[in-house]
């Protein structure tokens, strides 16, 4: 390719329409995310058990009663997750307006204690006294509620999908080069992408069980309520990149506070502190072994980006999801400077 074309490829009016088309496609997918989500969760599931699916081929298993078995392992342990975390999520549903109660009490401490040095007045029905509001905590709470159920009411969907992928997955090569060629090069990067996403998936999924577990002891030890619900919140919200592990932290920080006080609270933020520390700064960089060429910023970008298109699914899914955007760039000789940028 020639210096004259590279520099016409990259000319401002290109980028201004391939700008475009990103937000067309953009829109399309958030529109269609209540399609896309179940159909992305399947696919990264199943490239999770390829490998578990391809060990009992080994063994001379057959292709139906492998992909089977491995799907019913997954039930079991879905169902296994679902009845340790059911309980406490059901009772701490009905504690809400108490924790709320409880909140709303806080709030007024803390305007009586700045009123008493005059600034209270300042504060009270402004800012502050808004981000407090014990019915926002309500209706958030609802939310999040009402996410999982509708998550785990598309259980069967993604897992039936992900099933499907499986009893395919040997046909692949048949089917891109029927379509596309002998010298396409898509399954190649779909093997690369693969191997990649196995490796990430594997990893994140280990250090988030030791970080949920970790959470999990040291607030039971701590006294605080359900303990499993707040561990099993961190193992979830540990593959969520920078923001996960703040937000999975603050409901055990404020229900500490609420039953025992400042002491407890700065307790448990010291056990999610050296839990996250050893778990997400030590360990997992050692065994991950190498980064995947992503920077900072693109995360942080990416994980904006992605939870508008497709909602909080979308922070779960964001690395691996740019992994793919990268990859898919890199094997294009016209793009692989945007994916130098990332």
């Amino acid at each position: 390719m020639s210096v004259n074309e590279t520099k016409s490829e990259r000319s401002p009016v290109t980028v201004v329409v391939a700008l475009a088309g990103l937000v067309i496609i953009s829109a399309g997918m958030r529109a269609f995310a209540s399609v896309l989500v179940p159909v992305l969760i399947a696919a990264f599931l199943a490239i999770l058990l390829a490998p578990s699916v391809q060990a009992l081929l080994k063994r001379n298993w057959p292709k139906g009663l492998a992909v089977v078995t491995t799907i019913l392992g997954t039930v079991i342990v879905a169902f296994l997750l679902t009845a340790l975390v059911g309980d406490s999520l059901v009772r701490f549903s009905r504690q809400v307006p108490e924790y709320a109660t409880g909140v709303q009490g806080m709030k007024d401490d803390i305007f009586a204690w700045l009123s008493q040095r005059g600034i209270g007045r300042d504060l009270e029905g402004g800012v502050l006294d808004s981000a407090i509001d014990t019915s926002r905590l309500l209706a958030l709470i609802r939310d999040v509620l009402g996410g999982v159920a509708n998550l785990a009411g598309k259980g069967v969907i993604i897992l039936l999908l992900a099933a499907f992928a499986l009893l395919e997955m040997d046909r692949r090569q048949d089917v891109f080069e029927a379509a596309l060629g002998k010298q396409t090069t898509v399954l190649t990067t779909l093997r690369h992408y693969s191997t990649q996403v196995v490796q990430y998936l594997k990893v994140k999924t280990w250090m988030s069980a030791g970080t949920g577990l970790g959470i999990g002891l040291s607030l039971w030890l701590l006294g605080v309520d359900y303990p499993v619900l707040w561990g099993v919140l961190a193992f979830l919200l540990n593959f969520v990149p920078a923001v996960g592990s703040l937000i999975a932290a603050i409901p055990p920080v404020l229900l500490a506070l609420l039953q025992y006080g400042v002491g407890r609270a700065i307790g448990v933020v010291v056990a999610v502190l050296v839990v996250n520390t050893l778990f997400s700064n030590i360990i997992e960089p050692k065994v991950m072994g190498r980064s995947f060429g992503i920077s900072p910023v693109t995360v942080l970008v990416a994980l904006l980006y992605w939870a508008w298109v497709f909602g909080p699914v979308g922070m779960i899914l964001a690395i691996p999801l740019t992994v793919a955007l990268k990859i898919a760039l890199e094997g294009n000789e016209r793009t692989t400077w945007i994916a130098g940028l990332m």
